[in-house]
């Protein structure tokens, strides 16, 4: 269920548009929906078609972010071109992005593995319950963890998704954060003074 949420912040970070983050938070809760019609069914043909078809959803999503997290780092580095103090902003960005992408999308992708093991009859359920919930607790808190470390790094004193997704004038619209944009208040965000990239 928190999946969804998870795909939003990544695009937050990754300063993905409004309209292509949606995009990807639906395609992710198919994947959610996709697993659960499966879970209810008896027999291995529909279990096996609402796997397939919860994979393609999943491979979809991450897809998609991985181009649109590229593009949009290389349009804003273009923006800012000349202007080294944003520029260092968007390539710290960038990286937490990157690591993020990389943590969810490793994680994930152990999920099948478990359903795979499970539907052979080879773990017991509390051994599929407990591998779960380990994958689950991993996920989860390695995220956060590497996301509120770089919080400090990036200089976020604070840091509104409600706003970022619904304010008709958030960066979000034009896929870039700016000093500009945080000292408007379209979005709750304040940046260092200085912000100088890591070697």
């Amino acid at each position: 269920v928190c999946t969804p949420p998870i795909i939003i912040v990544l695009c937050l970070v990754c300063t993905i548009d409004a309209e292509t983050t949606m995009v990807l938070a639906v395609l992710q809760t198919i994947t959610i929906f996709c697993g659960y019609i499966g879970a209810l069914q008896t027999m291995n043909v529909f279990i096996f078609t609402w796997f397939v078809l919860g994979t393609i959803s999943f491979l979809g999503t991450f897809s998609i972010l991985l181009v649109v997290q590229y593009k949009t780092y290389q349009r804003n580095l273009l923006r800012s071109a000349g202007k080294v103090e944003q520029q260092a902003m968007y390539i710290r960005e960038h990286k937490l992005g990157k690591r993020l992408l990389i943590i969810t999308l490793t994680t994930w992708s152990i999920y099948p593995i478990i359903w795979a093991v499970e539907q052979s009859g080879n773990a017991s359920t509390g051994a599929i319950t407990i591998a779960h919930s380990c994958l689950a607790f991993f996920a989860k808190m390695t995220f956060g963890l590497v996301l509120g470390w770089y919080r400090g790094h990036l200089g976020w004193q604070t840091f509104s998704v409600f706003a970022l997704v619904t304010s008709p004038t958030s960066p979000l619209r034009r896929g870039t954060f700016s000093e500009e944009d945080g000292r408007k208040g379209s979005i709750s965000l304040t940046l260092q003074e200085t912000v100088v990239p890591s070697p």
